[in-house]
């Protein structure tokens, strides 16, 4: 417990703070107040302990009852800390633990099949996308014109297979299944299927770092593959700054705090990080291909609605689909993203959040990017896997 010496220099700096609430504060300046003017004499009388009035059963000086009431809203003070303290796991808050948010800046726009159910992208040596689609009876895996949108090669799924996300690692292709536990292997020029490896999870999303391969299975966990033997070989979860496990997240939906798990969807290298979608939102996090620390989170807001414009089927879904081309001869350094069921692909320049805070060219939906919609505070609405899967895509977007 404090000491007497110190409890004058605690009541003070209590008394002059403007971030306790207020009926504390009172309570607080009355008590440092009494204790610096009280004469030491005794008396009988009444006083206040923690809000609460309480007969004296002991003569005490009002300053040593005034002492004794500062004490004790120094230990409610520390347990009202606690209790606002968030919990191990708890989402991050970016305006807190200093996880930028980037905005982004539309430097092409490219046509984009909007039959494409798309659940994978990723550049080949020629400069062209290979795509895997979804969906039963429509699953394909694609080679694309990006420019024109033609498809140059194409091969179909069996219609009992559900196509996820792809990924190239040497001169193999490889392609994910929903939930059909399988892993398929094609060569990565012919499309010839070459075999298949047991996947024992949701297959979502998949990109190769280091001759490894790396996939989702739709919550914050992030699997690592051999490709000698196509057995996992280790897993890791999405953390925070401080190494706690993110597997929810607070979404401000137009006023409202909305909880969801954290679903990550396709997957891509880039620069030697991982970008992830995040399912459903119009979001990407960065994080480490080592240990899953966030590094970033990308606001991407306004493109589903430019993709939606740009349509004429009157049908759209969730912003899926990332592929990086590094910078070589002939070609400059490329960020391709889409979604299922776009009539747009657009490449992108990510841009810093002090960029856009002084006034930079972003996009108009991005806003101030440091906030990006992120919130930890405040009533919350807890959405059922269910739920979240009938709730308006538009709203996370908007």
């Amino acid at each position: 417990a404090p000491t007497a010496a110190f409890l004058p220099s605690l009541g003070r700096a209590l008394c002059s703070s403007q971030h306790l609430p207020a009926a504390f504060h009172h309570l607080t300046c009355q008590n440092h107040e009494q204790a610096r003017a009280s004469p030491a004499v005794r008396a009988i009388g009444t006083v206040r302990r923690g809000g609460f009035r309480t007969e004296m059963t002991a003569r005490h000086t009002p300053r040593r009852s005034a002492l004794r009431n500062l004490s004790l809203q120094a230990v409610q003070l520390a347990a009202m800390l606690l209790a606002n303290a968030p919990p191990a796991g708890a989402a991050p808050d970016p305006l807190d633990d200093g996880i930028k948010v980037y905005g982004y800046r539309v430097t092409e726009r490219f046509p984009h099949d909007e039959a494409s159910f798309t659940q994978g992208l990723e550049f080949d040596p020629d400069g062209h996308v290979i795509e895997g689609t979804g969906l039963y009876g429509e699953s394909k895996l694609r080679r694309v014109d990006i420019s024109t949108g033609k498809v140059k090669q194409s091969r179909e799924l069996l219609p009992e297979l559900f196509g996820e996300g792809v990924t190239v690692l040497g001169d193999t292709l490889i392609q994910l299944t929903w939930k059909e536990n399988l892993g398929l292997l094609y060569d990565k020029t012919s499309f010839e299927r070459t075999g298949s490896f047991k996947y024992p999870y949701e297959g979502w999303g998949a990109t190769a770092v280091n001759g490894k391969l790396l996939t989702t299975d739709g919550t914050n966990i992030i699997r690592e593959w051999s490709p000698a033997t196509w057995k996992e070989e280790r897993a890791f979860t999405l953390t925070d700054a401080k190494g706690r496990a993110v597997d929810e997240i607070m979404w401000n939906v137009r006023g409202r705090l909305v909880k969801i798990k954290v679903r990550l969807n396709e997957l891509e290298e880039v620069g030697g990080e991982i970008w992830a979608n995040l399912w459903p939102t119009e979001t990407l996090v960065r994080f480490d291909a080592k240990n899953g620390k966030i590094l970033g989170w990308i606001d991407l807001r306004g493109l589903m609605k430019e993709a939606e414009a740009a349509g004429t089927s009157g049908q759209i879904d969730v912003l899926n689909g990332i592929a990086h081309r590094p910078a070589s001869e002939g070609r400059g350094e490329m960020l391709l993203v889409t979604g299922k069921w776009w009539a747009r692909a657009f490449a992108l320049q990510i841009l810093d959040p002090e960029t856009c805070a002084e006034g930079g060219e972003c996009a108009p939906e991005t806003g101030r990017p440091r906030a990006a919609g992120w919130a930890t505070t405040g009533e919350v609405l807890a959405l059922s896997d269910a739920e979240l899967r009938n709730y308006p895509l538009a709203d996370f977007g908007n």
